[in-house]
């Protein structure tokens, strides 16, 4: 089985350009994402290639498969399997032959948000169509991970919590399910049921494909939601910090302690489950041991031992940013979902002058620098702020200290640089703490 897909429509693009001639091949077309990486969907797919299965396979091994493969970063890849998966999963509408005309659906496969949000605009009914599995727009984007597809469709009254095929699943289900965490808060916080169950009677807790996302889901089912006081110890006061009236960060602040004169502010994004032991510990170097338990790098990020920058064991260091922006961004920094909003999850640092070695952002731009991973898909441009500050002796008293943490909310996180908002600077002197130094 394999399809011919074509567009007799324009492309939505961000430009009016396209970035290399080989975007221009007509047997193809192409936009660009959010995050800045071109995607470009052949004209030709074969479904078994792409989830790399024997051809005539079962659905169960194309599910496997594709369930394994979908988790990548990488967005070019993530639309290859995912119309792969759609093409086996609705045969019908694939049959050899030529597909002269590209709809709402083709749209939400490929994440091609653009497109669909002009799509919609002139058949706007076809919001909640369904294809012939009974898979919703927003269910198809949750299972593939396209955040920004599944936000605008969202934004234009998507029902979250509808149960879609045979499985009677919801997004929700789905989105776990296939393991994107960024999704499943974002669906949660538009009012997605953690405790809905499908046909088989299982949550989307019961069927997280990682057993971090599933602990994390639980604690939203029973009840529980995370804190800004909760688990974390210290001497601590609990602050709201407002911009036009609204509370746009919620800042744990350390008591009692001194602040140097003329030390830097910087930041660090974190998980929540973390923020105990950094306020009590400080910032340690991946290879420290802390309580017990041994730092490692995530994965996807450097590992110990590795060479980048010319730097010898590059991941054995203590790493922060003058910018906030960066700190926050999602490889970092944990999305948690408190009172029906999304918070991502920094900690404040101030640091001694000259303690820090200054290199480039590993996700500044369009193209990777040299060592980055190829499968980074999410690139942002920090306003001249694309630093890392490597500290290789760790938390220091001497060197680094830990003042504090803060939530800030991710629709004021999103609104830092753009028209109308607050630039880079001024976001991080709102958000940073203020204490009188001495």
């Amino acid at each position: 089985m394999m399809a011919y897909l074509t567009q007799q429509l324009k492309p939505y693009r961000y430009d009016d350009y396209a970035p290399h001639e080989e975007f221009e091949d007509v047997n193809r077309y192409w936009y660009q994402a959010k995050g800045g990486s071109w995607v470009c969907i052949p004209k030709l797919i074969n479904p078994y290639d792409n989830l790399n299965v024997r051809k005539g396979a079962s659905i169960g091994e194309c599910k496997t498969a594709f369930r394994e493969l979908v988790s990548t970063p990488n967005r070019q890849k993530r639309m290859l399997v995912a119309y792969s998966w759609h093409m086996i999963t609705n045969e019908a509408l694939y049959r050899i032959g030529e597909r002269t005309v590209c709809d709402v659906f083709d749209y939400a496969i490929s994440g091609n948000t653009g497109n669909l949000k002009l799509e919609l605009e002139k058949h706007p009914d076809a919001l909640e169509c369904t294809d012939t599995s009974g898979s919703s727009l927003l269910y198809i984007a949750a299972r593939s991970g396209f955040y920004d597809t599944c936000e605008f469709l969202l934004d234009k009254g998507a029902k979250p919590g509808l149960a879609c095929g045979s499985s009677e699943s919801t997004p929700l289900h789905a989105a776990s399910y296939y393991g994107h965490d960024l999704v499943c808060m974002l669906l949660i916080s538009r009012g997605a049921k953690v405790d809905a169950k499908n046909k088989f009677g299982n949550t989307p807790a019961d069927e997280a494909k990682t057993h971090e996302l599933n602990q994390k889901l639980q604690v939203l089912k029973n009840g529980d939601k995370p804190s800004p006081m909760a688990r974390l110890t210290g001497s601590l006061c609990l602050e709201n910090v407002t911009h036009n009236g609204k509370t746009v960060a919620r800042l744990l602040r350390l008591q009692n302690i001194e602040i140097p004169k003329n030390w830097l502010p910087a930041w660090h994004g974190t998980k929540y489950n973390y923020l105990n032991s950094i306020l009590k510990n400080g910032l340690q170097p991946s290879g420290a041991v802390v309580d017990g338990t041994a730092i490692r790098p995530p994965k996807g990020h450097y590992q110990l031992g590795s060479t980048h920058f010319g730097v010898n064991n590059w991941a054995s260091a203590v790493f922060i940013s003058p910018s906030l922006i960066y700190a926050g961004h999602p490889t970092y920094s944990e999305r948690v979902v408190i009172d029906g909003e999304q918070w991502c999850v920094i900690v404040c640092v101030l640091c001694r002058p000259g303690s820090f070695g200054s290199y480039p952002s590993t996700i500044v731009s369009n193209d990777p620098v040299d060592g980055e991973p190829v499968d980074s898909e999410w690139r942002i441009n920090v306003d001249g702020d694309n630093l890392i500050w490597r500290m290789e002796q760790g938390s220091k008293s001497s060197s680094l200290m830990v003042t504090g943490a803060v939530l800030v909310d991710i629709k004021f996180f999103d609104s830092i640089g753009s028209i109308g908002g607050l630039t880079y600077r001024e976001a991080s002197l709102l958000v940073h703490t203020n204490y009188s130094q001495k």
